[in-house]
């Protein structure tokens, strides 16, 4: 059974709760109540970005797939700029992000590989777009295998 996943709606999320953090993190807001909290929040997004897109890159029949694409490549420049904003101390002054600024970096650089590749795919799919609406040799064996129960086998 295929698994529904509603990339537009999980992808606002990832971005709206972003852009919340990046404004929390310009507050002089205290690290016993939030430090521990906007690490772990850090590491779960850096997963659930890579996943979405790596389910992106997959998906031959997704509708709407750069549409997604895009949104996605706003949301991961903006999870960079905030990673880039701590290890650089610009954000989040009161909060210790010492211990993490290792693995933050590696996870900025790991994002930052993941935008030139979304970059890629998307300059080569606008490339390929410009012939209109076209269907893909996937799309076309999908709906000629899948025949219509009330066909009953007369052409219009």
């Amino acid at each position: 059974m295929t698994q529904c996943i509603h990339y537009e709606d999980n992808i606002f999320l990832v971005l709206d709760y972003l852009t919340y953090l990046q404004r929390g993190l310009r507050l002089d807001i205290d690290d016993n109540y939030f430090g521990e909290k906007i690490v772990t929040d850090l590491i779960f997004f850096d997963s659930v970005l890579h996943s979405i897109f790596d389910s992106l890159k997959e998906s031959t029949l997704q509708k709407d797939k750069n549409q997604y694409l895009r949104l996605l490549l706003k949301t991961i420049k903006l999870y960079t700029s905030i990673g880039e904003e701590i290890v650089d101390d610009k954000a989040g002054r009161l909060i210790d992000f010492s211990g993490f600024k290792p693995k933050l970096k590696e996870m900025v650089l790991e994002q930052r590989k993941t935008l030139k590749e979304l970059t890629i795919i998307l300059d080569s799919d606008s490339l390929d777009d410009d012939s209109g609406d076209q269907i893909s040799q996937e799309e076309m064996l999908f709906l000629m295998s899948g025949g219509d129960e009330e066909d009953d086998g007369e052409t219009p």
